[in-house]
């Protein structure tokens, strides 16, 4: 299967603006804006005539050029992923042609990339080697599987359901991860209350009797939340009630 028409035109555009990425940076301003000529034409896509319009600023400011490439170097490499991620989806005999169209992005994406100066940085060189093992690792793959006594439908039903195999074990994970918030968030509330009964307990030691109501309130509901009421013997329900006793007791407190 070769790549449609639409997908040639689209790699078309994005190479043609990267050769006037190199063209801008050698000086050859003749040849770039020839270029940029041949670019013109689709003009219903939105970001590829932002990408001409720097393309052509850049003619005029060369230090814009690295601007330029750092887009480039983000459509190159996505168009890349989108094609590796559609290749796990068909046929191996279908896939081969899609491999070889995400590695002619993934060569022009490091073109870009060196151009734009990414690779002298951490996150850039971290990106631009991921791509290029996604890349090597899908053709490796597919000549494993040519290789294969498999059919070609067993490894498209294969891959369908590792997939949903990773979605049940990110479905289990989120719920867990939840039970382990509700187990914190219980946690907290009878440390916070614990707090502020201590909180409470001077507040009635200096007088503060309004100030230490409402402060136990808060301390009644923390330990609600948490489990804390209802024990044998109320242990918790009897220091609020204790508490609250000194709070009701006359002014005159000899």
């Amino acid at each position: 299967m070769s790549m449609s028409q639409p997908e040639a035109a689209r790699r078309k555009k994005l190479t043609t603006l990267m050769e006037a990425v190199r063209l801008v940076e050698s000086g050859d301003q003749a040849k770039a804006q020839a270029a940029l000529r041949d670019a013109e034409g689709d003009q219903q896509d939105e970001l590829y005539v932002a990408m001409l319009q720097e393309a052509r600023e850049a003619l005029d400011h060369p230090h814009k050029v690295s601007s330029l490439a750092v887009h480039l170097a983000g459509n190159f490499t996505q168009r890349c992923q989108e094609l590796l991620a559609q290749s796990k989806t068909v046929t191996s005999r279908d896939r081969a042609a899609i491999i070889e169209e995400a590695k002619n992005y993934a060569e022009e994406a490091e073109e870009a990339y060196k151009a734009s100066g990414l690779l002298e940085t951490g996150q850039g060189r971290s990106a631009w080697r991921e791509m290029k093992i996604q890349t090597l690792f899908a053709e490796w793959k597919l000549s494993a599987e040519l290789r294969s006594e498999m059919s070609e439908d067993s490894w498209i039903q294969r891959h369908a359901f590792k997939k949903a195999r990773k979605e049940e074990i990110r479905a289990q994970a989120e719920s867990e991860r939840g039970a382990d918030e509700q187990v914190a968030f219980k946690a907290g509330a009878k440390e916070r209350a614990d707090q502020g009964f201590l909180v409470a307990e001077g507040l009635v030691a200096d007088g503060k009797f309004e100030q230490a109501r409402q402060v136990l309130e808060e301390v009644e509901e923390g330990w609600r939340v948490s489990g804390m009421l209802g024990f044998p013997g109320r242990p918790f329900e009897k220091a609020l009630e204790d508490l609250l006793a000194k709070c009701d007791l006359p002014d005159d407190r000899t």
